[in-house]
């Protein structure tokens, strides 16, 4: 805009309006107002105010918060799908910096404790159970759906004290090959509202970086985490191998 009002001005063209200098103090005011806009949500999302507050500058999460991630309902064909699923979403919050998840061996202890077998199901009821027994504040429990080719993918953080619905969050992918990237970015979708700050979830390298393209092969690493909670070392080796 800048330079066709020069050119404009230059060449005695162009509306009467439209100079030089109306243009660039036009840029410097829209500037202005974006990073006022800007500064006011990042204010208001450190305070806790509004719909820019996140879970923790409310006072609804403390900071660090001790999660649990039950295991996905899986409306799919692919009887694996739903503990392939849970697995990635652990691993890429288990590098959050604003939430502490309880892993598989705690979470064997706990059945142990509560005379379960150590293959348990950790479903909705269980992981409320363990939350609420472990001192956990929230419990994550999702579910996968297919459309067709593609796939809906929805979770539900939710409070362990009452099971309230402190916020839900859904991604989809064309096909299988698309998963990982979508639970990345409902991993992304959970950190952010928990308190995170963008940057820091920007500089976590994607899923299928850190793990593997294959949906094939993360099927059989996380039945091998399975196991390996389980007690069963001999299967998880052969699985993960």
């Amino acid at each position: 805009i800048l330079l066709f009002a020069a050119h404009s001005e230059e060449k005695g063209s162009g509306p009467a309006w439209l100079t030089f200098k109306r243009a660039m103090w036009g840029g410097v005011a829209a500037i202005s107002g974006l990073s006022v806009v800007t500064a006011a949500f990042m204010i208001m999302r450190i305070a806790g105010i509004g719909p820019a507050a996140t879970l923790q500058s409310a006072g609804i999460l403390e900071d660090n918060a001790k999660l649990i991630v039950a295991e996905f309902d899986n409306q799919t064909q692919d009887e694996t799908l739903g503990s392939s699923v849970t697995e990635l979403l652990k691993i890429d919050l288990t590098q959050s910096a604003a939430l502490s998840l309880m892993d598989g061996a705690a979470i064997v202890g706990v059945l142990s404790r509560m005379n379960r077998p150590q293959d348990t199901r950790i479903d909705l009821n269980t992981a409320m159970e363990i939350a609420a027994r472990e001192g956990a504040e929230a419990v994550i429990a999702g579910e996968i759906r297919q459309i067709g080719a593609g796939f809906s993918i929805s979770a539900r953080l939710l409070a362990a004290a009452d099971g309230s619905e402190l916020d839900a969050f859904r991604v989809t992918a064309e096909d299988n090959t698309q998963i990982i990237s979508a639970i990345d970015a409902l991993s992304g979708d959970v950190r952010e509202q928990v308190g995170e700050s963008i940057k820091t979830i920007r500089a976590i390298e994607d899923l299928d970086r850190v793990t593997t393209t294959s949906l094939d092969a993360l099927r059989l690493y996380s039945q091998g985490v399975v196991a390996s909670d389980a007690g069963d070392f001999e299967r998880s080796v052969e699985l993960l191998n």
